[in-house]
């Protein structure tokens, strides 16, 4: 498996947590190993550490967001969709251990399996002492999917809803004005207004300059009587 772990820049310490998080039970059945020996533990594992490494990203990342909004975006980037594109990076179909039968059936091309595996790997990696890497597998993708698809997360960015908003019934945009920040230069603290014609205005504080123009656009929806997505 030195392959994979050059995908993952990883060497694991106990090879037979790689081996397990990669072995299907018809490989365990059709070889007689022991038949806990698969991955199915590890993927019950690698869920909940995946679950908590999404959530820490999220509850840090995103401070101006809803429990209700975390929850969504949550909710993508721990489906076996999202974790499916991960298992294909990692090309994890040709490392997995199934039976010939499965395999000459493709059974190893298939998402749910490739989603389970990689779940698996996950837990894996945490008992090998190396969270670390699997918090680095699990953030770059995510990462890298943001920016790649912003428009995700506009029906989540209380910004994007008001200029939507104001565009339609005003037909212009909302104007953000930086009113004080103060602080040290290390733990700013920054107040913005927004204001609409109709003397519409609401602000907004933050500890970086966009969570507070989030958050004024946030009261002024509010104002507004917008129901939050």
């Amino acid at each position: 498996m030195c392959k994979l772990e050059e995908l993952l820049h990883y060497n694991f310490k106990v090879k037979d947590y790689l081996y397990q998080a990669l072995t299907h039970k018809s490989y365990v059945v059709e070889k007689g190993l022991n038949p806990d020996f698969n991955y199915e533990r590890l993927e019950f594992l690698g869920d909940a550490i995946v679950n908590m490494i999404v959530s820490k990203f999220l509850f840090s990342e995103f401070p101006e967001y809803t429990e209700g909004n975390l929850s969504k975006l949550k909710s993508f980037f721990v489906s076996s969709n999202f974790h499916y594109r991960i298992a294909l990076k990692l090309q994890l179909n040709g490392f997995v251990l199934v039976g010939n039968n499965e395999r000459n059936n493709g059974y190893n091309d298939s998402p749910g399996l490739m989603c389970d595996v990689f779940e698996a790997l996950i837990g894996a990696l945490y008992l090998d002492g190396a969270i670390a890497v699997a918090e680095e597998i699990m953030l770059n993708n995510i990462k890298d999917y943001l920016k790649e698809n912003n428009e995700h997360l506009d029906v989540l960015d209380y910004k994007s809803q008001l200029q939507k908003y104001t565009t339609k019934k005003f037909k212009c945009l909302p104007i953000y004005r930086l009113l004080e920040e103060y602080g040290p230069d290390h733990n700013k603290t920054y107040l913005i207004e927004v204001r609409l014609p109709m003397n519409y205005v609401a602000e907004g504080k933050g500890r970086r300059k966009k969570i507070a123009e989030k958050m004024a656009a946030k009261h002024l929806l509010d104002k507004l009587h917008i129901d939050e997505l």
